[in-house]
């Protein structure tokens, strides 16, 4: 079994994270069912960059941008989309329909939530 990855975000009050990034490189590390540990911290200091949010899958490098998580993930062989045929995975659906229900969708329920 794989190390957990780590991701600092910031501290959530209702929701894991107040941040959308955050919230965006969680869902997607969640829905690919790779092993993450989760850091909600109030200070960007209190991690390896020193910037909100990290995910910080160690010793290989920091990411702190969805896209690249997403990235990383296919390389662990974390794939969103492994239930697709040989035709839809090199489109990319699942991939880019989350990403775009993340970008589109998730700064609104956020916005609510608050």
């Amino acid at each position: 079994m794989a190390a957990p990855m780590e991701l600092f975000s910031w501290l959530g009050v209702g929701l894991p994270s107040v941040d959308l990034d955050s919230l965006a490189m969680l869902t997607y590390v969640r829905f690919t069912g790779g092993p993450l540990k989760m850091h909600k911290i109030t200070n960007p200091w209190q991690n390896p960059s020193g910037t909100l949010p990290v995910l910080w899958p160690i010793p290989v490098e920091i990411i702190s941008v969805p896209h690249k998580t997403i990235t990383h993930l296919l390389k662990e062989k974390y794939n969103a989309d492994y239930d697709l045929s040989a035709w839809q995975r090199a489109e990319g659906a699942d991939t880019l329909a989350f990403t775009s229900l993340l970008e589109e969708k998730l700064l609104w329920v956020l916005i609510h939530t608050f």
